[in-house]
């Protein structure tokens, strides 16, 4: 009879990763619901005011605020001294939106394939972008590093295995579309060791061309040290997490985290939830 494997503990990157996942799958899913209704010649104001806008609120707030519970699970788990909560990443900015609507619009052929791959990189850095900033924050976390995916592509393999840990939240997180890499907290000397390169089955003409996208992106975006300063900010409850989301956010962070696969992760991120509704009398 077959052994079940064993759950991953509510702390794993392999839990956060697979909250992340189904965050960003429920995420298309209504996208790609949404999309006929959309698709025609004001596409691109509707990404840029009304679709990309509503991801980023919706689902990357979501995202935003898993991996703040992740960070102070972690934090709690390890016994790492001090208090502290984790901040939430902010929205994108207007001009990125701007942007990323205004690529997904120049090919006719590939737009909702283009929207998809942008929406999901706008949830899953909300996440990155949590950690990143709550590790340069607090007093007692050396800084963040990259966790691969399994099977991560031969790009992300190589930037993870420079081992940085990185100690500025401007340090750009390199991730292609689809990408579930995460950015993780270190303190003290629990960074786990990075897998050993494995080659991929990949052709070497496209091995060699994602090489060296991976070089320049480090060479533009991490220069010698990938090192920063850090800086110390008042940190409160209500800055944070989930006593400083709304009602109606509350609601529906509950929904998505319902339809996530069951797990200690999952059962512990509901209790936490539903403990606030009550903490709230709603």
């Amino acid at each position: 009879m077959a052994t079940q494997a064993p759950e991953a503990p509510p702390e794993s990157p392999t839990a956060q990763r697979a909250a992340l996942v189904a965050v960003t799958a429920r995420m298309l899913a209504d996208l790609r619901a949404l999309w006929p209704s959309i698709s025609g010649p004001n596409l691109q104001g509707a990404l840029r005011y009304d679709v990309l806008p509503a991801v980023a609120t919706e689902y990357g707030d979501a995202a935003a605020t898993l991996a703040a519970d992740w960070y102070d699970t972690q934090r709690d788990a390890l016994g790492v001294p001090g208090r502290f909560s984790a901040l939430l990443a902010p929205n994108p900015p207007e001009d990125l939106l701007r942007a990323a609507s205004n690529w997904i619009t120049q090919d006719a052929a590939d737009m909702l394939a283009r929207a998809e791959g942008v929406a999901q990189k706008l949830v899953a850095d909300m996440s990155r972008d949590t950690i990143k900033l709550s590790t340069t924050q607090d007093p007692n976390s050396r800084g963040w590093a990259r966790f691969t995916e399994p099977d991560a592509c031969d790009f992300c393999l190589m930037l993870s295995n420079r081992g940085g840990v990185y100690t500025s939240s401007t340090v750009k997180f390199g991730a292609h579309d689809h990408c579930h890499c995460l950015a993780g907290p270190v303190w003290n000397e629990n960074r786990h060791e990075v897998d050993k390169y494995v080659r991929s089955p990949r052709p070497d003409h496209l091995r060699e061309r994602q090489n060296a996208l991976a070089r320049k992106w480090m060479r533009d975006n991490l220069g010698s040290s990938g090192s920063g300063e850090r800086k110390v900010v008042e940190n409160t409850p209500a800055d944070s997490g989930l006593k400083g989301m709304t009602n109606e956010r509350l609601d529906h962070l509950i929904g998505i985290t319902e339809a996530l696969p069951d797990t200690p992760y999952k059962r512990d991120q509901l209790a936490r939830l539903r403990g606030e509704k009550k903490r709230r009398g709603i």
